[in-house]
C-alpha cells in the first residue's frame, strides 16, 4: 500500500500556521495578577495592585481608587481612579520580575483606557524599571485627556541593563476620572 503525500500543500499549511503564531505576538507574557480587575475587592484593596497617592494634610484622601462594575468594556469590572481634591498624582501599579536576559529587549505594557473630564496632564500608563534598590528609568505613555471611550493604549520601552523588576500601572495626574481594564505585559 502506497500513501501519497502532498508536500507542497503540507508545507503551505505549516507556513500559514507559523505565520499565525507570529501574528499573535512574538513576546513572552509576564504574569500580572488580576489584569482584568475581576478578582473581588477586599475592603478598599484592589487584589494584585498597589495604590498610592500624593496627599497634603494628614488623613487627606486626594484620589479614590476602586473597582467599578458600572463602566466596563466587556468584563464585569474595571479599575477607576478619580481625583477628589487638587493633588499631584494617584497611582495604581504592580511589580513584576524580569530576567537578566531581558535587558535590551522591548517591554510592551498595554491596557484599555477610558476617561471622563480628565485635565491636560492626563490619565496614562507608567512603567518604572527597577534595580534591587532604586528606579533605573521611568517611561510614560502619552496622556489621555478629556472624555474618551474605551480604547487600547500601549507603552513600549527598552529594558535597561540591571533591571530586576518593573512596576507597571496607571497614573492620574489631573482632575477627572480614568478607567483601565484588560492589562497585558510582554517582553518582545
Amino acid at each position: 500500500m502506497r500513501i501519497h503525500t502532498n508536500f507542497p500543500f503540507i508545507s503551505l499549511l505549516l507556513m500559514l500556521s507559523l505565520a499565525g503564531c507570529q501574528s499573535i505576538g512574538s513576546g513572552r507574557s509576564l504574569s500580572l495578577r488580576n489584569p482584568g480587575f475581576e478578582e473581588p475587592a477586599a475592603l478598599s484593596k484592589i487584589p494584585g495592585w498597589l495604590q498610592s497617592q500624593h496627599v497634603g494634610a494628614p488623613g487627606e484622601i486626594a484620589y479614590e481608587m476602586a473597582m467599578d462594575s458600572g463602566a466596563t468594556p466587556e468584563s464585569k469590572q474595571s479599575l477607576r481612579v478619580t481625583r477628589l481634591i487638587n493633588q499631584i498624582y494617584g497611582l495604581v501599579d504592580q511589580k513584576v520580575s524580569v530576567l537578566p536576559e531581558d535587558a535590551g529587549k522591548i517591554l510592551n505594557f498595554s491596557a484599555l483606557l477610558k476617561t471622563q473630564n480628565v485635565g491636560p496632564e492626563g490619565w496614562l500608563l507608567v512603567v518604572n524599571m527597577n534595580s534591587a534598590f532604586s528606579i533605573i528609568e521611568q517611561a510614560k505613555s502619552l496622556p489621555v485627556t478629556g472624555t474618551s471611550d474605551w480604547h487600547r493604549v500601549s507603552l513600549r520601552t527598552l529594558i535597561p541593563s540591571g533591571t530586576v523588576n518593573v512596576s507597571a500601572g496607571f497614573l492620574l495626574l489631573d482632575a477627572g476620572s480614568g478607567w483601565a481594564d484588560d492589562a497585558t505585559l510582554l517582553v518582545e
